[in-house]
């Protein structure tokens, strides 16, 4: 019998004891490790939360405000193995995003690589470069789909390991009074 899987506010010690998928071990091509302090800050934001399976955390995942109400940057790190409950957790995840009130969240993907593409038709627009490169999406794009991101640009040669990333967005529509303003 499989040992039952819980859903619930993250503490740091999840995220320390969390053996991370060997694609994740890093972030946006430097060293990810997770220090203690990192842990708590995490833990501390107001979106964070922990998949467990029995007492083993399998996923944590949060939002990050910049600006506290405001926006945030959506992360997540998984465990290897997560089999079944990787549905569980995409459910849950995707209610917690939609659920969360800020404006505007956004997270970072890995993306196709788009070089040679550009290489053999150097004025595609940032516009035609994203819906190419959701073509063949990958499997982090797929996922941030179904959380509830937009594909919104392509970050060429981004980060210390020099990738390919996919800027995915969810921003809220506007509340009534803040459209009486707005261009027709």
């Amino acid at each position: 019998m499989s040992e039952p899987i819980t859903l619930s506010r993250m503490s740091p010690d999840d995220l320390l004891r969390l053996k991370r998928q060997p694609s994740q071990r890093l972030f946006l091509g430097a060293d990810g490790t997770i220090t203690p302090a990192e842990a708590e800050a995490l833990a501390a934001m107001p979106q964070a939360w922990a998949v467990r399976r029995g007492s083993e955390p399998i996923a944590c995942f949060g939002v990050s405000e910049l600006f506290a109400g405001q926006h945030g940057v959506a992360w997540a790190m998984l465990a290897q193995g997560l089999g079944r409950a990787h549905l569980r957790l995409t459910r849950f995840v995707r209610e917690k995003l939609a659920a969360c009130p800020l404006r505007r969240i956004e997270t970072f993907v890995r993306c196709v690589d788009v070089e040679g593409l550009l290489a053999r038709s150097p004025g595609l627009d940032s516009g035609h470069l994203v819906s190419l490169a959701m073509l063949a999406p990958t499997a982090e794009c797929r996922w941030a789909v179904r959380l509830g991101f937009t594909p919104a640009h392509v970050l060429r040669r981004y980060g210390a390991g020099d990738e390919t990333y996919m800027l995915m967005e969810r921003i809220l529509p506007p509340l009534p009074w803040e459209t009486r303003d707005a261009i027709a």
